[in-house]
């Protein structure tokens, strides 16, 4: 193939000056026929050493007069060799990345194509995260412990290896006992399931991408309370008189930290507090039912659930001016018993007494009488042979 350039210029012709256009053939170069193409190299091989750089190998161009390589990252050039060397060091790749390589020829100044290409990819994290700096404990119930750690950071380790960064956070209770995996950037954890009444312990590792595990470098710890006392048993009790009441219970078996005393509630509101297993309410409505409950409270503080539910009826007060007369004290068949003549209505509560003096103690809850006949009985201990006992009749 030719191309050409023409010239117009003057020429001066037997004195004459005219106009001559000159023009040139230039030949372009033409490869002969049967010639061999600029061959690239080829087996380009990539490879990370020390997780810090790549290195490439590859197999000569066998193309004749080649005077160097070109090598390509990424399809950028990173480096032109004006060697015949077959071998090229990437250190300390740019980035954390994955890349791929090519390598082409160079000849007088011309370039091949470049070989097949080949990727690296950096070394996986191998470099264990740092540990929690610190790790707290609070208590919040007898079973209930709330653990909070500070975040760690992943530990770099080599140019080009992962940094895989921290993803979750074990927390062990008392050095073996995996509780939990918490996921990063969470950094606290609640414990439902601590021992009541315990020393317990806690600490926190945690764990990269790459499954690395930091160490324990600090703990903390905490003891536990004894679980809540449990509500009283047995609760009974009954109308003292037509204003007041009587209540006993029992102490739970759980008494939680110890037993400091018992509140009483009635129809569903506290009304008085006891150091013992009994009490008296006072102030109450004659001829009116009440719900009686007790709970426990122990040296915490903590106040159990209501017992089982015990009823109190009043009975109606006495009529007024309706005293007891006619008293009479009889004996028959080991037993002694007295009779009285009173008012139809009224309320009447026998008592006895070793002396006049008393102490005088009821003997029978408050009755109401409707007779001249009325007959209350009591063992033949308050009146014997060998011991007489005072008894007296109150309206």
């Amino acid at each position: 193939m030719s191309a050409g350039i023409c010239l117009r210029g003057p020429k001066q012709l037997s004195g004459v000056s005219r106009p001559v256009l000159v023009c040139l053939v230039l030949a372009a170069a033409v490869r002969p026929a049967g010639a061999a193409p600029f061959s690239p190299p080829s087996n380009l091989v990539a490879g990370v050493s020390n997780c810090d750089s790549v290195v490439l190998t590859w197999t000569a161009s066998p193309s004749s007069g080649v005077t160097g390589y070109r090598i390509y990252r990424n399809s950028a050039i990173i480096f032109t060799n004006s060697s015949t060397s077959t071998s090229f060091t990437d250190a300390n790749p740019p980035a954390l990345t994955n890349y791929t390589y090519t390598v082409s020829a160079l000849k007088s100044g011309t370039e091949s194509s470049p070989n097949p290409s080949a990727s690296v990819a950096p070394c996986p994290d191998a470099v264990s995260p740092a540990a929690p700096a610190s790790v707290t404990a609070s208590v919040i119930s007898y079973s209930q412990v709330s653990v909070a750690w500070s975040r760690s950071a992943d530990v770099a380790g080599p140019s080009y290896e992962w940094v895989s960064g921290v993803q979750s956070y074990q927390v062990y209770r008392n050095g073996t006992n995996l509780i939990a995996t918490i996921v990063d950037p969470f950094n606290t954890y609640l414990d439902t399931g601590a021992p009541s009444a315990s020393s317990v312990y806690y600490s926190v590792r945690a764990l990269d991408g790459s499954n690395n595990v930091s160490g324990f470098t600090v703990s903390a710890a905490v003891t536990t309370p004894p679980p809540p006392p449990g509500p009283p048993t047995g609760l009974t009790g009954s109308a003292r008189s037509c204003s007041q009441a009587s209540l006993s219970w029992t102490s739970p078996a759980n008494a939680g930290s110890g037993v400091a005393s018992f509140n009483v509630y009635r129809d569903g509101a506290i009304v008085l507090a006891a150091a013992a297993n009994s009490a008296t309410n006072s102030g109450l409505a004659p001829s009116k039912a009440y719900s009686y409950a007790v709970t426990t409270v122990d040296t915490l503080g903590r106040e159990s659930s209501q017992s089982a539910p015990f009823a109190i009826t009043t009975p109606a007060c006495p009529v007024p001016g309706s005293s007891a007369w006619n008293v009479r004290l009889g004996l028959g068949n080991g037993r002694a018993g007295i009779q009285w003549v009173g008012t139809t209505g009224a309320l009447y509560q026998v008592e006895c007494a070793a002396t006049p003096a008393g102490p005088w103690v009821p003997v029978d809850a408050p009755n109401t009488f409707l007779g001249t006949t009325n007959f209350a009985i009591q063992p033949s201990a308050i009146w014997t042979p060998t011991r007489r006992r005072h008894r007296r009749v109150w309206s």
